[in-house]
This record gives structure tokens, C-alpha cells and sequence, in this order.
């Protein structure tokens, strides 16, 4: 089942997600990292995207990209 994730003006199909694997259809003409542009990019709504949702198993991925770790929150 695919889902739209919806970050700026871009709208990121999410084909599938688990505690391994992200797997998203890019959007023409979206940065894939933050550039001078300053529009969003890929890496950022993804961040975003895993984020949001504590109780997801794509938490792990995001605790990858952003360096979080539970010794770091308390």
C-alpha cells in the first residue's frame, strides 16, 4: 500500500517502510540534501517523515540520520 507524504510543495510516494528500509519515489527536481536553493529536500522530509510517528519501526532509521540515541535524550 502506498502512502503520500507531503513535505513543502512535494509529494513523496512512500512504497514501503519498516526498521530497515525506506523506500520513497524522489520527486523531480527535489534536492536530495539541503542546498542554497532552500528548498526541501529529500533527506530532511524523510527525517521528518520517520520522525513523527514514535511508535513506528521506522524510528530506528530515523535515530540513524538524526545520531539519537536513548543516552542522549535523558
Amino acid at each position: 500500500m502506498e502512502e503520500i507524504y507531503r513535505s513543502g510543495k512535494y509529494e513523496i510516494p512512500v512504497l514501503y517502510c519498516d526498521n530497515q528500509a525506506l523506500v520513497v519515489v524522489k520527486p523531480c527536481n527535489m534536492p536530495v540534501q539541503a542546498d542554497s536553493s532552500g528548498d526541501t529536500d529529500l533527506l530532511t522530509a524523510m527525517k521528518e517523515y520517520v520522525g513523527r510517528d514514535t511508535t513506528s519501526p521506522a524510528r530506528y532509521i530515523w535515530a540513524l540520520c538524526t545520531g539519537w540515541t536513548a543516552r542522549s535524550a535523558a
